[in-house]
């Protein structure tokens, strides 16, 4: 719940605050000692609030890392892994890097296709970020 509050603050641009609850869900979560998976999600959105901020290096670290935990345990195909592809795909688009933020929204995008119904949120959020990876190179 920690972790989802945090997500909504985040949203909201309130990323002092988002912070401080996902690192509060963070040690909970380790002290529950739960699943490395489960430690992901407070990660992965501090990866986000470091993109926000623009500490790029910070976010892809912890955006990959929640990515290939995620890989690891949920599998190749699991809608979870479009959230740090987005993440990655807008640091990619950030630093110039067009072909990889192409190849990483469109993972994404076909991840986000196949698990929500047509004309969802998430879908129309991945399909954004994708046109402008698109737009931006060849």
């Amino acid at each position: 719940a920690m972790s989802r509050l945090g997500a909504l603050l985040l949203a909201l641009g309130e990323l002092d605050e988002a912070e401080k609850l996902l690192h509060e869900s963070l040690a909970v979560r380790q002290k529950l000692e739960q699943s490395e998976s489960s430690l992901e999600f407070p990660r992965m959105y501090l990866g986000l609030v470091a993109l926000e901020r623009g500490k790029l290096d910070a976010a892809q670290a912890s955006l990959q890392h929640a990515l290939t935990v995620w890989r690891k345990t949920l599998g190749p195909d699991a809608v979870s892994l479009s959230w740090p592809l987005l993440g990655l795909a807008r640091i990619a688009l950030r630093r110039g890097q067009v072909q990889q933020a192409q190849t990483l929204s469109s993972r994404a995008l076909a991840l986000r296709v196949k698990a929500y119904p047509a004309g969802h949120a998430a879908i129309a959020r991945a399909r954004a970020i994708h046109e402008r990876a698109t737009q931006a190179g060849p």
